[in-house]
Order: C-alpha cells, then sequence, then structure tokens
C-alpha cells in the first residue's frame, strides 16, 4: 500500500502488511485406552492433523456424567475435568473413577485461540470383587454330611463368577448335640 502525503499529494512511502490467519485445531484422533485400574484410566491420542495456524498448547478433557436426579435420562452433562493440559503431550489420567463402570470422554486440543472441535470416546474401568453371596443354608444333612445351598450374588463385578470359596469353622463349646440346632433347611 502506498503511503500518500495529502498536503503535497506525491507517495512518500510503502507500506507493506504481513498477516496469519489462525483458527481452533482439528479434532485429535485415535483415542487409545492405555491403562485400566478399578478407579482410573490412562488415555493417550494422536494430535490432531492440522493446528490451523496456531500451534497446540494442550487439551481439554471432559467426562460425561449421569443426569441429575428427577432430571430426564438423556439429559447430558459434562463436567470439564481440565481446561487445558499443562503439557501438549497426548497423554491424560482420569482418577476418582467408579469401578466396572463405562464413562463417555470428550478430548479437544487448545491452541491460542481456544478449543477445537472435541472427539468422543469411551472407556471403561477395571472390575471389582463381586458381591457376597447372600446367607447360606444347610440344603440337606445325612450320614455325617453337609450340603449347602445359597442363591448366587447379586452382582458378579464385571467377571463372571467361576468358584465359591466355602470356609467352615468349629463353634467354641458347640457340642455334638447342639452344634447343628436350629441350622436345619428353611423355606428361602
Amino acid at each position: 500500500w502506498g503511503v500518500f502525503d495529502v498536503a503535497e499529494g506525491y507517495r512518500v512511502a510503502e507500506m507493506r502488511l504481513r498477516y496469519s490467519v489462525c483458527t481452533t485445531p482439528g479434532p485429535v484422533r485415535e483415542v487409545v485406552q492405555t491403562e485400566c485400574k478399578r478407579t482410573e484410566v490412562k488415555v493417550n491420542w494422536e494430535p490432531p492433523e492440522s493446528d490451523y495456524g496456531a500451534p497446540v498448547v494442550g487439551y481439554k478433557v471432559s467426562i460425561q456424567l449421569d443426569p441429575e436426579p428427577g432430571a430426564p435420562p438423556d439429559e447430558l452433562r459434562w463436567h470439564t475435568l481440565v481446561e487445558c493440559t499443562r503439557s501438549p503431550k497426548p497423554v491424560y489420567v482420569i482418577s476418582q473413577l467408579s469401578g466396572n463402570r463405562q464413562y463417555v470422554l470428550e478430548i479437544c486440543a487448545v491452541n491460542k485461540v481456544g478449543p477445537g472441535d472435541p472427539l468422543k470416546c469411551q472407556v471403561s474401568t477395571a472390575p471389582v470383587p463381586p458381591d457376597p453371596p447372600q446367607k447360606p443354608w444347610i440344603d440337606e444333612n445325612r450320614d455325617g454330611c453337609l450340603n449347602l445351598a445359597w442363591k448366587p450374588s447379586p452382582s458378579d463385578g464385571g467377571l463372571p463368577i467361576t468358584a465359591y470359596r466355602v470356609r467352615m469353622r468349629r463353634l467354641l463349646g458347640a457340642t455334638t448335640f447342639n452344634q447343628w440346632h436350629g441350622m436345619g433347611p428353611r423355606e428361602h
């Protein structure tokens, strides 16, 4: 652009302007859950293909929460875990989770303009110990043998129950007469 002296009417300088246009970065790619514990998960991902003119400075990570009590079940609630990670490394550890559960995460790359397009992914925490079965009862008592029975555990903790551990101990002060008194078959 020419710069002119208004009074004299001639060109006194030339001005050049250099500018760059930038916008928010593209979406992150290939999110992978790399570690799985009962209360935490670790996720890694690939940076966006394009930062669209400004380098990625970190990542925004959000988690989907259950709906508020009384709210419609399809109402989504998001909780931001971090607005912008301290490092541009594409990794994050989410802790204080419940075991044997699936979560939906939303990850965005962040540059000086702001967060880019989100990518949603699903992660799972590790199984938890199963609930104990209900109180056992003596199903049959004959010839010095007992057959115990119980209803299965209400929750398997996330993995199929393949066996139960049964422990028996002698009651102090028990005699043959009173040892099993009152513990016969019951209706369930």
